[in-house]
């Protein structure tokens, strides 16, 4: 049996995470896409929830400061919003 071929979604997911992952062993904070892709929810439903968000320097869209997440926050409210959720 053949290992079916990833698509160009599931390529750019895994790439995702190894980004995550390596921002997250540097010490780094995360950007939307890598929290994300970590927790497994949508970005809008991360940008739209209660989960812990931090403002960081720099010239975001529209001029905006840029939004980042703290990796062992964004792991602690995954956490507990398991629990809460009774799973």
């Amino acid at each position: 049996m053949s290992t079916p071929e990833l698509t160009e979604r599931s390529r750019q997911l895994i790439n995702t995470i190894a980004e995550a992952v390596a921002l997250e062993a540097a010490g780094g904070t995360w950007k939307q896409k890598h929290a994300a892709a970590i927790v497994g929810y949508s970005p809008s439903f991360l940008r739209s929830s209660d989960c812990p968000k931090g403002l960081e320097q720099g010239e975001g869209i529209k001029g905006r400061h840029i939004i980042v997440y703290i990796p062992a926050e964004v792991r602690a409210w995954k956490a507990k919003r398991f629990i809460r959720m009774g799973t």
